[in-house]
């Protein structure tokens, strides 16, 4: 049974449409969200968001940080920071990553979470 779904950013919504399962990455791990499930209000880690549509066509989107909400059997997702895969430039995403290495092995302690962003946005693009 198909739901109503939302990913939105302080900058657009970059999805709206039904579907028949969400799963996301909390910051307590990985939970899935199908239809008629219990209210629920979940802290987003960075991590890989899934959305399949009641079509079977699948939505990939690297989210960083935010709240899901699971409500009267609506799903919004409201992000931080996400792109979908199409909108994601592997090339700089590549580039992010070698630069939060070279900052971690240099000692900076907010590499680690640079470099975590720019695996999952290569995770979702590849």
């Amino acid at each position: 049974m198909p739901f109503p779904v939302s990913l939105v950013t302080p900058e657009a919504i970059l999805f709206e449409g039904e579907a028949s399962i969400v799963i996301a990455r909390g910051i307590d791990g990985e939970l899935g969200i199908q239809a008629n499930h219990a209210p629920i209000i979940v802290a987003l880690d960075i991590g890989q968001l899934f959305i399949r549509e009641s079509d079977g066509t699948q939505v990939r989107a690297a989210v960083h940080g935010g709240f899901l909400e699971m409500s009267n059997n609506v799903c919004t997702v409201l992000a931080d920071v996400a792109e979908v895969s199409e909108q994601i430039d592997v090339g700089r995403a590549q580039e992010a990553l070698e630069r939060a290495e070279r900052a971690e092995r240099a000692g900076d302690g907010e590499a680690e979470a640079a470099a975590k962003r720019a695996r999952t946005r290569l995770d979702v693009a590849g």
